[in-house]
Order: C-alpha cells, then structure tokens, then sequence
C-alpha cells in the first residue's frame, strides 16, 4: 500500500509497517541522513482474513502514531505531514 505522499506501507492480515527518513537537528544530522525509522504494528484481530479495508485501517493508524513519534523527535524535514491517504499499491 501507499500513502498519498509516497510513504510505502507493507500489511497482511495481523502486520502493518513502513519506513522513512528523519533529518534530525544539531549533532545528529549528519548520522541521521544515512538512517531510517521504521514503523512496525501488530494487530491480530482479523489473523486470518484477507479483509482490505482493515489492512488499510492498520497502514492509517500505525501512520498516526508514528506521526507523534516524528514530532517528538523533531525531525526537521517533517516526513508524515498531514492525513494518512492508503491506496494499494500498482505492481
């Protein structure tokens, strides 16, 4: 799946879990251009079904907490700006 920004999401049945960069402040920018956070959510309610619109309900929610995670950390190139859009990804 993907957000409407491009962030790549990858979910099944009970995973849900994407990666970006974040530029950080001071000291940490240089190290931190070579680093990404990854996201990662386990959710085991519908462990088994194949069901798309709980799939794009996981990549929604686990984009909202990891938006908090990138304020708190202060990234200055703000990577998960605005609300999550998940469509399937072509291919």
């Amino acid at each position: 799946m993907t957000r409407g920004d491009g962030v790549r999401a990858e979910t099944t049945d009970i995973i849900a879990a994407f990666h970006v960069a974040c530029g950080l402040p001071g000291d940490l920018e240089g190290p931190s251009r070579k680093a990404r956070l990854r996201f990662t959510l386990g959710n085991t309610v519908n462990m088994g079904r194949e069901d798309p619109e709980a799939q794009k309900r996981h990549v929604a929610f686990l984009y909202v907490m990891a938006q908090r995670a990138v304020d708190a950390l202060a990234c200055e190139n703000k990577p998960l700006q605005g609300d999550p859009v998940v469509k399937p990804a072509k291919g």
